[in-house]
């Protein structure tokens, strides 16, 4: 009877509803080299920071092909900006850096 029980618990969790994901979407941007799953992460240049609401829209040119615009949070930012080797003032600091994005 017991097994008969449990097996009812499992069906019914597997059609409980999944709680929705109410944070957008991030990009992902590193200031220094990765050092595991190098493969994954692209080497690009920071061409353009904008401050949006909510969050940082940062337009980067990979060595190869046409310009990319990734969008972060403000935390996302604000810790690449704290791993610039030489950052400079505000948003517009992170631009001409050398960085990598997945």
């Amino acid at each position: 009877m017991l097994g008969h029980t449990i097996g009812r618990r499992r069906r019914a969790e597997a059609f409980r509803p999944q709680p929705r994901q109410t944070e957008a979407m991030t990009d992902r941007l590193r200031a220094k080299p990765p050092t595991t799953d190098t493969e994954s992460w692209t080497r690009c240049t920071v061409r353009q920071v904008t401050t949006e609401d909510g969050g940082v829209r940062v337009s980067v040119d990979p060595p190869a092909g046409d310009s990319v615009d990734l969008q972060l949070s403000e935390a996302q930012f604000e810790l690449f900006i704290g791993r610039l080797e030489e950052p400079g003032e505000g948003p517009s600091g992170a631009i001409d850096t050398t960085a990598w994005y997945m």
